[in-house]
């Protein structure tokens, strides 16, 4: 399945490697100022960036839109 997701004030300046996503989900790609950027682990993500994730099964998917909400909150 493939998700996109706005990232929060939560996970700015962070590398996709800090961001640590659930087992079984990948960082395809992300949008900044409109153009695709490739994924590298230590991408720094700024405000407005658009992440495209894919995820293995719906069950993994629900589990990663919980996972990212619960680490909003978290901060």
């Amino acid at each position: 399945m493939l998700h996109q997701a706005c990232l929060s004030d939560v996970y700015l300046g962070q590398t996709l490697r800090q961001l640590k996503l659930l087992e079984g989900c990948n960082a395809l790609g992300l949008i900044r100022d409109y153009h695709l950027v490739t994924i590298r682990e230590n991408l720094t993500l700024w405000a407005g960036d658009w992440l495209i994730l894919t995820s293995g099964s719906k069950a993994l998917s629900t589990e990663l839109a919980l996972y990212l909400k619960k680490q909003r909150l978290a901060s």
